[in-house]
């Protein structure tokens, strides 16, 4: 699993699986998601869990993908801005700054 992520999401689009779970295979159930998107270590799950576990299991891998992407992406561009000259730079906070400004007194009128 992708190495600084702050958590695992859930989804209102699994809450009808998750409620037929009773409250005993659902605390079973999160508990194996919260160390799986912390590890990827694979539950062993029984029952009715093991039954919903391959469905989460897609939604946290697809997840951890995507945050993987987005957490490239920012280091890049990170990247970019710090190889950027610094008299650049301050052209561009600066026109950012007058941006912010304009949409400011606008939003105002």
């Amino acid at each position: 699993m992708t190495e600084g992520k702050p958590g695992i999401m859930l989804y209102f689009r699994t809450a009808s699986a998750l409620s037929a779970l009773p409250d005993a295979e659902l605390g079973r159930l999160v508990r194996a998601m919260l160390a799986y998107g912390a590890g990827g270590a694979e539950p062993a799950l029984e029952g009715p869990s093991a039954a919903v576990w391959p469905f989460v299991r897609d939604l946290l891998d697809r997840d951890d993908t995507r945050y993987a992407a987005r957490a490239d992406r920012r280091r890049q561009a990170d990247r970019r801005r710090q190889e950027q000259p610094e008299d650049r730079r301050e052209a561009q906070r600066a026109e950012q700054r007058r941006q912010d400004l304009k949409k400011y007194v606008d939003r105002r009128r």
